[in-house]
């Protein structure tokens, strides 16, 4: 098996089209016809269908298709490393956090290594979890600080607690709910939401309030924008499910309030998510280090 026959069988299902495929891998679509068939071959297993339209990968075509971008992957990482090294930086690292993150922890762990390692080149892509989780798997990612989900872990996840994340529902001083002393589920259920637009949030809220036998709220918008779910609480008439330490200011200014809902905090641990059984490199290693120093420091905030 050669790299050259993983990228003419990644591009194909990425394209979903052998022509424009052959285009992007400049092959002539015969040869990259070829290709496909002798990987087909070695392997013993029908990778594509053909389709009216294009291509798709069969099942087991899906499965290699994550394999064969975890390899090209490691391998541009690698090609990276080795140029680094040779020109005396210490490499290339790439890391994913959650928004929360970006102005607790992370920004304090990126400036800190600006000044112990200044050859360490290191990208930081914000993101939700189960979009970060995808680029771990297939190696664009070495990384990820996030909180964690609900439910349990994959195998092929090691999860690192590291931190306590408390989030509480929260709306404007001004909602009319801010001045109720007891709030009932059916409050809620009757009032306008914003969430992140992400499975496990939507479940949270499911299981919120089914336990009192309503439905899910239906006036309900989602985003993937923290900063606008803030927006909207404080100055629509909003309420939300909000973590406690981005919104530390708008809570001390009063602009939020938190409601007194029976439940009270919702705390969930986050951390540190890599590949299981993977080595972190030496670049990747200093990172993950400052990442861990900040979260166990008394200073933290």
């Amino acid at each position: 098996m050669e790299l050259r026959q993983l990228r003419h069988f990644v591009a194909v299902v990425e394209c979903g089209n052998l022509s424009r495929a052959s285009r992007k891998v400049h092959i002539s679509q015969p040869a990259l016809t070829r290709s496909i068939k002798a990987l087909e071959d070695l392997l013993r297993a029908r990778l594509l269908d053909r389709k009216p339209r294009g291509v798709v990968p069969t099942p087991t075509g899906d499965i290699f298709y994550q394999h064969a971008k975890l390899i090209l992957n490691e391998c541009a990482r690698a090609k990276d490393d080795i140029a680094d090294a040779e020109s005396g930086a210490t490499g290339q690292v790439n890391i994913g956090i959650g928004a929360m993150f970006s102005a607790t922890i992370i920004d304090q762990a990126l400036a800190r290594i600006a000044d112990t390692h200044p050859k360490l080149h290191v990208s930081v892509t914000e993101g939700f979890f189960e979009d970060l989780v995808d680029q771990l798997r297939d190696g664009r990612l070495d990384a990820i600080f996030i909180n964690f989900p609900v439910a349990a872990a994959a195998n092929d996840l090691t999860l690192e607690p590291l931190w306590k994340v408390t989030a509480l529902t929260m709306a404007s001083a001004k909602h009319p709910l801010a001045r109720k002393r007891k709030i009932t589920p059916a409050d809620l259920s009757d009032t306008k939401w914003v969430v992140v637009n992400q499975p496990h949030v939507a479940d949270s809220l499911d299981q919120l309030f089914s336990k009192s036998g309503l439905a899910f709220p239906s006036s309900t918008t989602r985003t993937n924008s923290l900063g606008l779910i803030k927006a909207m609480v404080i100055r629509h008439g909003f309420i939300s499910i909000l973590p406690e330490h981005i919104v530390a200011n708008e809570l001390k200014s009063g602009e939020l309030v938190i409601l007194k809902l029976p439940q009270g905090r919702i705390e969930r641990d986050a951390g540190l998510i890599l590949r299981a059984g993977v080595t972190p490199r030496s670049a990747v290693a200093h990172v993950l280090a400052e990442i861990r120093k900040l979260c166990i420091s008394p200073s933290r905030h």
